[in-house]
């Protein structure tokens, strides 16, 4: 029925949420630097977004031809792998993550995208973004 539908759907929504919750909290009480993990074997590597290694359904993770960020393509919002190279958002403004700070938690590297706050644009993790209510 339409509302058993809706009861799993928000269900899903509300497991994810607490999923990147928890992930978020991890991130801010790292270091002073985000640290994704080195980049290895494809099978071993997890996505600097949600740290999951699991690619499944067309849910590849991809990496950043310039600074080599690794990314599931649903976390970073890229619907098709393109046929050639591949640029995170950063890196296709000549601005490679490594140099950037979040606007929100103050962290360099990681997955950024650009945000907005008080009408400036400014660089943010994707997964800051996802937790912080105005940006």
């Amino acid at each position: 029925s339409k509302i058993d539908q809706s009861k799993e759907l928000f269900l899903q929504q509300k497991k994810l949420t607490q999923h990147y919750t928890g992930v978020y909290l991890a991130h801010i009480r790292n270091t002073e630097t985000y640290q994704p993990e080195p980049i290895g074997i494809i099978d071993d590597v997890a996505c600097t977004i949600c740290g999951d290694e699991d690619c499944k359904d067309g849910n590849d993770i991809i990496f950043c031809d310039t600074c080599n960020v690794a990314v599931h393509q649903r976390c970073y919002d890229v619907e098709h792998v393109p046929e050639g190279s591949w640029l995170c958002q950063p890196c296709n403004h000549n601005q490679p993550s490594k140099y950037l700070m979040c606007h929100i938690c103050g962290k360099q590297g990681g997955a950024f995208r650009v945000g907005y706050a008080q009408g400036n644009s400014v660089w943010v993790h994707v997964l800051c973004a996802l937790v912080a209510p105005n940006v």
